[in-house]
């Protein structure tokens, strides 16, 4: 992605078992992987996500790309998410909590569809492919609330493999969906 391109944000975040990601999805809805933290084979049961770097991460896409808004899942994260709005915007830094199924399962849905009509690409990552290869539809509800008859679902964990990259593409692309229209420079107003 070049400096300055517009897009938006997701991240899911972990203190010591889950992997913590920032992805990054452009408005014609390319998905990439800008930064993830694992924990190393063989840590001790005392490694911590080094949260320095997730700050310094968040800060160069900041820098480097024009963010709209970035979806950022909140547990295990709260302070960081409230110093992040403050220093961004709280209209920039939004909390989409993945644990509340009826918040989740729209994004969840719009992109499986987007990737079953061609519509969402990615960067490749393989761990990416194997995060959404580990994932299945868990269904929160009977019906949806509009009436099409169809039951919501999230998507969870189909066996121990870590999805946190399918969760975090997730919430870039609902965000990337739900960007602003970039502000309107009024010297390219030439009436």
């Amino acid at each position: 992605m070049g400096a300055g391109e517009r897009l938006a944000l997701g991240f899911d975040g972990s203190v010591s078992d889950d992997e913590t990601v920032l992805m990054g999805c452009t408005a014609d809805l390319f998905v990439f992987t800008i930064r993830a933290w694992a924990r190393p084979e063989g840590a001790p049961k005392s490694w911590r996500v080094p949260r320095d770097e997730v700050h310094a991460a968040l800060a160069r896409a900041f820098d480097r790309y024009d963010v709209a808004v970035g979806y950022f899942d909140p547990p295990k994260w709260y302070g960081e998410l409230d110093e992040w709005a403050t220093k961004y915007g709280e209209t920039v830094v939004v909390a989409l909590d993945t644990n509340q199924g009826r918040r989740f399962a729209p994004p969840c849905d719009a992109f499986a569809t987007a990737i079953n009509e061609g519509k969402l690409t990615h960067d490749g990552d393989p761990l990416l492919t194997q995060a959404l290869a580990a994932c299945v539809k868990r269904p929160i509800g009977r019906t949806s609330e509009d009436g099409d008859g169809r039951t919501p679902w999230v998507i969870a964990k189909a066996d121990t493999r870590k999805i946190d990259r399918a969760v975090a593409a997730v919430l870039a692309f609902a965000a990337a969906n739900d960007m602003p229209e970039p502000p309107v420079d009024p010297a390219m107003n030439v009436w």
